[in-house]
């Protein structure tokens, strides 16, 4: 399900391209998200996962129209990657995935996730969104 435009702000919001090398978004679907950060943040590599099959068409189709240079798209696994310190992630994905990502988190990152808290972790923020799912962005700083 797409974040809502309201909760979107509110990440995009967050976002600080200065303090990170790379932005990931884990479970990217349409690409709302990964094009709206990778026009916010020119200057930093952008890289989103998306498994479903037509979510990712339809964001490859968008990527061939847009052509952002700091988009990658990936069709693949991102629980089978390793992601870099001094990353941003973002994601909204399900409970069971929430607990599974804690074993892909480097030591250094920065962690946003929608409507989903990361199990048995307090986050650093919360920010309530009025949005018609009343939508929840949780921060986790971890330096």
């Amino acid at each position: 399900m797409p974040s809502s435009n309201k909760s979107r702000e509110a990440i995009l919001n967050l976002i600080d391209e200065e303090t990170s090398n790379i932005i990931y978004e884990l479970g990217s679907g349409w690409g709302n998200l990964a094009f709206a950060l990778a026009k916010k943040c020119k200057n930093t590599q952008v890289i989103a996962y998306e498994l479903s099959p037509v979510p990712y068409a339809f964001s490859k189709a968008l990527h061939f129209i847009f052509r952002y240079k700091n988009l990658t798209l990936l069709r693949k696994d991102f629980f089978r990657k390793r992601l870099e310190n001094n990353s941003t992630i973002v994601c909204y994905l399900y409970p069971k995935a929430m607990e599974k990502i804690r074993t892909i988190l480097p030591t250094q990152h920065r962690l946003i996730s929608n409507t989903f808290t990361l199990p048995q972790v307090l986050p650093s923020q919360e920010f309530h969104i009025e949005d018609l799912y009343s939508s929840t962005i949780f921060l986790y700083n971890q330096s």
